[in-house]
Formats: structure tokens, C-alpha cells, sequence
């Protein structure tokens, strides 16, 4: 015998039952860049599917990614087919970045800016932030 009374229970039952299964970790946070110059951060989903659906819905389309993993854009791989307008503020920011474009290209379209955690699309790194915000751009 322990030496426990009724009154040594607790008096919620619910204080039985196991813990509920930790919540999900939120997904990796994103910089969009719309070619309007507006910019917004957004957490994307928890899972790949989810995330790459987000990204295509942003972009237009398909997916095309640049960067050196330090940091990424995701940018529509068919925005010059699509006429999609031209992007000047990402465009900018991925030159200040160190991104060396063709001769004469430009981004088109939405930009989604992260970076590369393994195989896995991480938070967009603060120096991206910091670089957007000194541009000027007002991140909701």
C-alpha cells in the first residue's frame, strides 16, 4: 500500500489521459516580392507537398530556383512565355546577393526568397530581411 487516499487523484479526469502529441513545428518562413514591390513574410506549410502547392500558387507555375543555397528564389521557370511583369526589387536584392544573371535577364513574377537547409527549404536568412528592409520594402 502506497498510502494514497481518494482525495491524492486528481480531480480533473483529463489529467489522466497522456499528453496530446506535441503541435507540428511551423514551416519554414519565406520572403514574397511581388513585381509591384510589395513584400510579405509567410510561414509555409510543415510538409513538401504543401509547400511546393503554396509556392506554384505564388509564382504562377512552375518552379524555377536560384541562389546558391545560402539563400534561394523560387521565381516562375515560364515568365517570359507567361508575359509576367518584371520584378526590378527581387531582381536587385538577388544582384546584391551576389546572383550573376545573363546578360540581359531580368526576374519576372513573383519571388520567393528562403534559403537550402539540407533538402529542405529553410527560413529566409535574416541578411535577406536586413538587405530587403534597407531597400525600403515594408514586409507585412
Amino acid at each position: 500500500m502506497t498510502g494514497l487516499t481518494f482525495t491524492d487523484h486528481p480531480a480533473d479526469p483529463a489529467e489522466y489521459l497522456p499528453p496530446a502529441p506535441r503541435a507540428e513545428q511551423p514551416g519554414p518562413l519565406v520572403l514574397i516580392i511581388r513585381p509591384t514591390g510589395a513584400a510579405e513574410l509567410l510561414v509555409l506549410p510543415t510538409r513538401d507537398r504543401e509547400q511546393l502547392a503554396v509556392l506554384n500558387d505564388i509564382v504562377g507555375g512552375h518552379l524555377e530556383t536560384i541562389g546558391d543555397g545560402s539563400w534561394l528564389a523560387f521565381v516562375n521557370e515560364d515568365g517570359a512565355r507567361l508575359e509576367q511583369a518584371h520584378n526590378l526589387t527581387a531582381d536587385a536584392l538577388a544582384r546584391a546577393l551576389g546572383w550573376h544573371f545573363h546578360h540581359g535577364s531580368v526576374l519576372l513574377g513573383p519571388a520567393v526568397f528562403a534559403c537550402r537547409r539540407g533538402v529542405d527549404i529553410g527560413d529566409v536568412p535574416q541578411r535577406v530581411i536586413d538587405l530587403a528592409s534597407a531597400a525600403g520594402l515594408v514586409l507585412s
